[in-house]
């Protein structure tokens, strides 16, 4: 059995390394960071996306990080300015416009409705195909069951899909902007 717990402010670090392990060839990512030395300056920058799973209760860590989830409650959000600020530090021209444009497009495909935001999870590639990620989205589900509510995120990599669709998640487009490696906005709808 695989034991998750709630994280606390003192994972911080931990959380970062293992999200950096684990989307260390992830397509969309390794985009934006294609040198391994840029990549690694990265850890903060996924904080920024969901490290306000920290403060709502909703960050989950297996183990000693063999892996970790970061859910955001309805109406809670990434710090997108300081993630947007943070990759304008290392991008420029074309690259960064593609980004742009490809995050309004992502916006569109939004749900209307509240949702509970699957931000990150990631399991470090040493204890991958032990049944991490599934009890990790087991847990979030939980949460997100009890409320009867909505499920969302953006798979960043199409070898996860079948993953997320395991957890009753659909793809509900395709979001292809300029050479930006395709990425896949799910929903999953209340399961009360």
């Amino acid at each position: 059995m695989v034991d998750v717990r709630t994280a606390t402010a003192t994972d911080r670090q931990g959380i970062e390394q293992t999200l950096l392990l684990s989307f260390a060839t992830d397509p969309a990512f390794r985009y934006l960071w294609p040198r391994s030395t840029d990549y690694l300056t990265m850890g903060s920058g996924f904080m920024m996306l969901g490290g306000a799973a920290l403060t709502y209760n909703t960050a989950f860590i297996v183990g000693d990080y063999e892996g970790v989830s970061l859910w955001l409650p309805p109406g809670v959000h990434g710090d997108e300015d300081a993630f947007s600020q943070f990759i304008v530090t290392y991008l420029e021209g074309e690259k960064l416009a593609a980004i742009a444009t490809n995050h309004e497009e992502l916006d569109r495909h939004k749900p209307d409705t509240p949702y509970w935001y699957l931000s990150l999870i990631g399991t470090d590639p040493a204890y991958q195909n032990r049944g991490v990620g599934s009890a990790l989205m087991k847990r979030g589900l939980a949460a997100v069951d009890a409320q009867n509510d909505l499920a969302y995120l953006v798979s960043t990599n199409p070898k996860n899909i079948r993953f997320y669709q395991r957890y009753g998640f659909e793809v509900i487009c395709h979001v292809k902007t300029g050479d930006i490696p395709e990425l896949y906005p799910m929903v999953r709808q209340p399961q009360g």
